[in-house]
């Protein structure tokens, strides 16, 4: 049996509605902008005429505006067919009952191989007005031919652009955002001059995008031009099918299958012969190859239907707020409230300690390192943006007082502690159910940049002060998944040469990120006399996060994060590192860690193996 496929643009606001499925005919529909209800439908042409009326009425019980299309394979003569079968009265009877209209062309939509001409690919519709325009395709190959008509209906798109920074003007976005960061007030004493600080920043920031740098949409649809060869092959066989519906001559029908054929072929031909010449410019010099061969092996994720509380879940919206429900009670407490750690964790509130400000130079060195590719966060100002203002002094400067003042308040902005989630499917076929996507988050650029500065200090006092086991190889400098093998593997053969065996065991921590304890980070913290202030500003940093899930153009409601560290942030590798750094090292084994990936590695000699063998399994 066939299938049917609804294509929609994702700048036309639609959520699913229905899915019809029999083993004989198909029906899935999507309600366009709370506005009217489309349904693209198959009916098999050896479906029992019982059958298809039960399909056919089901389909017209749709309730409100409703349009219908597809491969109904039922003639009527109210559709443009010379005669009616009994399906096609069937379905003429069912739905002019429900006061729908019929559209069909003027001219046949269906050339078979064998038999005669006809139309059974047409269009119903109910409430919805002006329907015009009606006309079949004849560019394509399929012996079913295609039909396009209007609807003038009035629907609000989604607006979806880009900037295009490589046109961005940046001397005058350089010039304008030196002349109106005067009028940014940065006399900041309060968190809540912080706030509204960061605000100003923010629209001063956007409206020098708009301003200064052109938009381009994101129509990413690639158009191949075909060799004069086959231009001339196409309106060929075009021709012979308007001469075999004009004249129903079998030999005309023979000659446009003929033709077909060899269109295909050279099509395939001239796609391969375009893709060598492709491979063929392709330089190392350029990242050309690179972006290659990261665009063949990157797949857009497409998340199917999930299960949700009751039953699947089909929208956008819906989608994002089950699975935010699946990450929230990820990140629930799970951690009784420990008298000595909350006893630890009062100590930082009343101890005051003086903060080292952060200079200039390292905000303008922070900016210089941004990398310009990464995805921007809930205020949507880019670091390619941030990057070209590193060197703007009045900029830099207002960004020195801004996290200087948050830096001796303790105080991490609540508006950079919002995260956008991204789910990635932890699985190459994506699954329908929650459990099996990864949240990833999209936090503020400019919020990295103050996570940076602190994550340097940080970097600072553990190398000063020896902090992390040599055990752990995961998010530390000059330390690699290849470093820790290459320890493991030469650890194994020292043993070989000694007459030992190995044995291994791998541990993975379920849910390791998004479960650990906030109190339990900054209880470890204290024990290792981390500097207070730093303390502090990461209590703020863990405290009051939120996020919400988003799915193309939707997005879940706001949900708080009460336990783990936020996916993509920069500290929150680190932040891990401190909450595992106290794991209990084995006496008699090696430990090997990598972030929350653990391997536990014994050494038993040869003899005593045997031995052990003997007394686990007997002699035998």
């Amino acid at each position: 049996m066939g299938g049917v496929l609804l294509l929609i643009r994702n700048s036309i606001p639609h959520k699913f509605y229905s899915n019809i499925s029999y083993d004989y005919a198909e029906g899935v529909s999507i309600k366009i902008a709370n506005s009217f209800i489309v349904s693209s439908i198959y009916c098999s042409p050896s479906v029992s005429r019982n059958k298809s009326k039960i399909f056919f009425k089901k389909l017209s019980e749709i309730p409100g505006p409703h349009l219908i299309g597809g491969d109904f394979n039922a003639k009527n003569i109210s559709w443009n067919n010379s005669s009616s079968d009994l399906k096609g009265s069937d379905i003429f009877n069912i739905f002019s009952n429900k006061n729908y209209k019929f559209h069909s062309p003027d001219s046949v939509t269906h050339i078979p191989y064998i038999g005669n001409p006809s139309c059974i690919d047409f269009a119903i519709s109910r409430n919805v007005s002006g329907i015009t325009n009606l006309k079949v395709i004849n560019d394509l190959s399929s012996d079913h031919l295609p039909i396009i008509f209007k609807i003038n209906s009035h629907i609000s798109k989604n607006e979806s652009f880009a900037f295009n920074f490589k046109k961005a003007n940046w001397k005058k976005i350089n010039e304008f955002v030196h002349i109106n960061c005067l009028a940014i007030n940065n006399n900041i004493i309060s968190n809540r001059n912080i706030d509204e600080c960061i605000l100003q920043i923010e629209k001063l920031l956007k409206n020098s995008l708009i301003k200064f740098v052109p938009k381009k949409n994101n129509n990413h649809s690639v158009r191949y031009k075909y060799s004069s060869e086959i231009d001339l092959l196409i309106k060929e066989r075009n021709h012979l099918r308007n001469q075999y519906k004009k004249t129903a001559i079998n030999h005309f029908r023979s000659l446009f299958y003929q033709i077909n054929r060899l269109i295909r072929s050279r099509i395939a031909q001239h796609k391969l012969e375009l893709f060598k010449d492709k491979l063929a410019s392709l330089s190392t010099r350029d990242n050309s190859i690179f972006s290659l061969t990261k665009a063949l092996k990157k797949k857009k994720c497409s998340i199917p239907p999930l299960i949700g509380s009751s039953n699947l879940v089909y929208s956008d919206e819906d989608k994002a707020n089950s699975l935010a429900n699946t990450f929230k009670n990820n990140h629930l407490i799970v951690n009784s409230i420990d008298p000595v750690v909350r006893r630890s964790i009062n100590k930082i509130t009343n101890n005051f300690d003086l903060s080292v400000p952060f200079d200039e130079e390292s905000i303008v060195d922070t900016l210089c390192s941004l990398n310009v590719k990464k995805a921007v966060g809930f205020d949507k100002i880019p670091n390619i943006l941030l990057k070209n203002l590193a060197n703007n002094k009045r900029f830099t400067q207002l960004l020195y007082i801004l996290f200087n003042e948050c830096l001796q308040n303790a105080y991490f902005p609540d508006r950079w502690k919002v995260a956008i989630i991204i789910p990635i499917p932890k699985t190459k076929i994506p699954s329908d159910d929650p459990t099996q996507y990864r949240p990833i988050s999209l936090i503020s650029c400019l919020g990295k940049c103050l996570e940076k500065l602190i994550l340097d200090r940080l970097n600072k006092f553990e190398s000063e002060n020896n902090v992390f086991i040599k055990e752990q190889f995961g998010f530390r400098k000059r330390h690699s998944t290849t470093h820790q093998l290459v320890r493991l593997v030469e650890s194994a053969c020292v043993g070989f040469n000694l007459k030992k065996s190995t044995a291994m065991a791998f541990l993975d921590i379920h849910k390791a990120f998004d479960t650990v304890w906030h109190d339990g980070i900054l209880h470890k913290l204290l024990q290792n006399k981390y500097p207070i202030y730093l303390i502090k500003l990461l209590k703020s940093y863990l405290s009051n996060r939120y996020a919400f899930v988003r799915i193309n153009n939707s997005s879940s409601c706001q949900y708080e994060i009460a336990a783990g560290v936020p996916q993509g942030s920069l500290l929150a590798p680190h932040l891990f590192n401190v909450f595992l750094n106290d794991i209990p090292l084995p006496k008699n084994a090696k430990l090997s860690i990598f972030a929350d990936d653990t391997a536990i590695a014994i050494e038993i000699g040869w003899k005593k193996l045997e031995l052990a063998k003997k007394k686990t399994y007997g002699s035998s």
